[in-house]
């Protein structure tokens, strides 16, 4: 749930500031159009929460759209059919919150209402349950969301673990080198000064930057806290988040990785709302709110002032930079058929199939690629306190 601090003219003619909050700015839009103010200014406020979300799960919502479309087209009542599912809604607080969206439906309020005034469930869920009461395709979107959130979880626990095992092996090897830093190499260090041995410039150069690192510890570890707390904490503004993305999108491999990762979450999404019968543009601007890149939601913007012009859309696209060959002739197909839903599908099923076989690749190879880092820098420690230890034991038989 985001904070909005606006400023209002009311009926009276009196300027008024307050602060919503409120998922997206389209709902004060909403709540200003029916209380008749005269919006002047909307900002969203930045907050730093460092608690966990109180969303339900993918897992979670999975089930619980699956089981909700089970029963409605088995007959059973929407109402009675929520209040079913509540037993399984963990912890008590947000089977309080189901509860009371259960209490607001039978009052009258929508489905989408209720589950957005919950703030259990993320913004794309509220906007795909209104598109589907809107057009009387309830039972098929609440299918569509559970295979959408399934396939969302599956994602989430293939990238993890494929890092999973690579993240151990980085934490391992960074704390034998700080152990080496900070308890090893001072005891060789001594050693060699008492014995008197000439040093090899091996064995010196990690002699020094092991005391360059001791000394400047403090520097270090301020940096390692800027970029781990720092960093996410820029993010968080919107100006210095797009100038980030764009800097790491220069790099070609990355951007190719996160062009396939936005444009399968889009097509996907966008083919589902337009088979609930919304219209391409509000589809596009629904469905770009959903991508977790502001760059990407940026240039689909400004596609969607390129389509209102009259743009083709495979031409906007094109013109903005963010496609690539295969996009493009799908959407010109599409343009040529009226197909949109269709092909945008294979898009998503195109790209998903790449992801997963990246993610594939990237677990068989990580792995193997940090051990193997890991083993190379620990021979050379080692190489590099044992050369004067071979040094003198090759003068003493001489």
């Amino acid at each position: 749930m985001k904070t909005f601090s606006i400023q209002i003219q009311d009926r009276n003619g009196q300027i008024r500031k307050y602060e919503i909050k409120a998922q997206q700015e389209d709902t004060i839009r909403e709540l200003a159009r029916q209380r008749s103010w005269k919006l002047i200014a909307i900002n969203e406020k930045i907050t730093f929460r460092w608690k966990r979300s109180s969303a339900l799960s993918y897992t979670m919502l999975s089930f619980l759209f699956r089981q909700l479309h089970t029963m409605i087209h088995t007959g059973i009542p929407f109402i009675d059919a929520w209040r079913l599912l509540l037993q399984d809604i963990q912890p008590r607080s947000k089977r309080l919150r189901m509860e009371r969206a259960a209490v607001s439906m039978e009052r009258g309020a929508s489905l989408a209402v209720s589950m957005e005034q919950t703030m259990l469930f993320p913004v794309l869920a509220c906007q795909m349950v209104q598109a589907g009461e809107q057009g009387g395709q309830l039972e098929e979107i609440l299918l569509l969301l559970s295979e959408y959130y399934e396939y969302a979880q599956k994602q989430r626990q293939m990238l993890f673990s494929s890092l999973a095992y690579p993240i151990f092996l980085i934490v391992c090897t960074f704390s034998l080198c700080i152990g080496a830093v900070w308890f090893i190499l001072p005891v060789f260090e001594s050693m060699f000064v008492q014995m008197a041995l000439p040093l090899p410039p091996p064995t010196q150069y990690l002699l020094h930057a092991a005391s360059s690192i001791r000394a400047y510890s403090w520097c270090i570890a301020v940096c390692i806290v800027f970029v781990i707390v720092g960093i996410p904490l820029l993010y968080r503004y919107p100006s210095w988040e797009l100038k980030m993305e764009e800097i790491l999108l220069r790099i070609s491999w990355i951007r190719s990785w996160w062009l396939m990762v936005c444009w399968q979450r889009f097509s996907q999404v966008l083919a589902i709302q337009l088979g609930s019968g919304i219209p391409l543009l509000q589809a596009m601007q629904d469905t770009a709110k959903m991508i977790p890149s502001r760059w990407f939601r940026q240039c689909m913007k400004r596609t969607g002032y390129r389509l209102e012009n009259g743009t083709a859309f495979s031409l906007a696209v094109r013109q903005g930079g963010f496609g690539t060959p295969y996009i493009e002739t799908m959407l010109q197909v599409s343009e040529m058929t009226g197909r949109y839903e269709e092909n945008l599908m294979s898009i998503a099923a195109y790209y998903r199939w790449r992801l997963e076989r990246r993610v594939a690749v990237m677990q068989q190879c990580m792995g193997p690629a940090v051990l193997l880092v890991a083993g190379i820098g620990i021979g050379v420690l080692v190489l590099c306190l044992l050369l004067p230890l071979f040094d003198m034991a090759t003068s003493i038989v001489e």
